[in-house]
């Protein structure tokens, strides 16, 4: 799938659907809003999984200019709405119109849309022209296992992998009959936060959510 999106005077930016082989160029623009980074000695490597999950297995679009890629978003349908997992231009090209004709191409169709908004304020205009509106502030707590305090007798606490997280995340959703993906994909992993900042659920029934 191919569109026409807008960018800088004298340019034409072409969205298409991502693979694979464009993760390194995602990456790229995460990192440089503060998304991604090396993984430490000892760390896990969240981010390019994730990605390759998005892609794979969800509706992943990324916007090409000549110079390259230089915005990606994604789409999960949770089977209820369609859920904007990210929504990135890169930091040089902010402020072109690139934002809105890609969040445009991701949502489609879907009658109802929902996100985590954005902590960057330049984005907020275009989740409300989208037709979102905020819900309740969204806090994201995290920390090391051993800074957590005793519990009862017999308890533990350790730090989690991925795979036992989303196997968690399936375990807690089939109880609720949560619809598979069409084309027979399996319903959608656990969420990667955009951002380490404090978000506001954005929803509506008509309209859309970005990240």
């Amino acid at each position: 799938m191919t569109r026409d999106g807008a960018s800088s005077p004298g340019t034409r930016a072409v969205i298409r659907d991502a693979s694979v082989d464009d993760i390194p160029e995602i990456r790229r623009i995460l990192a440089a809003h503060e998304n991604d980074a090396p993984v430490g000695e000892g760390g896990v490597d969240i981010i390019g999984p994730y990605l390759r999950h998005l892609v794979q297995r969800h509706r992943t679009l990324v916007t090409e200019l000549d110079e390259g890629i230089v915005a990606f978003g994604a789409v999960v349908d949770t089977g209820t709405a369609a859920m904007l997992a990210d929504l990135f231009v890169e930091r040089g090209r902010l402020g072109q119109g690139l934002g809105r004709p890609l969040l445009t191409a991701l949502f489609g169709t879907s009658p109802v849309r929902a996100t985590f908004a954005s902590s960057d304020p330049r984005a907020l205009p275009l989740y409300v022209r989208a037709g979102m509106t905020p819900l309740w502030p969204c806090l994201y707590v995290e920390g090391d296992a051993e800074h957590v305090p005793p519990g009862p007798p017999g308890v533990t606490t350790r730090d989690a992998t991925p795979g036992e997280l989303s196997s968690l995340e399936e375990a807690w959703a089939r109880p609720l009959g949560r619809p598979t993906m069409p084309t027979g994909r399996r319903s959608p992993q656990p969420m990667h936060s955009s951002s380490r900042m404090p978000r506001v659920p954005w929803r509506s029934g008509t309209g859309a959510r970005s990240s």
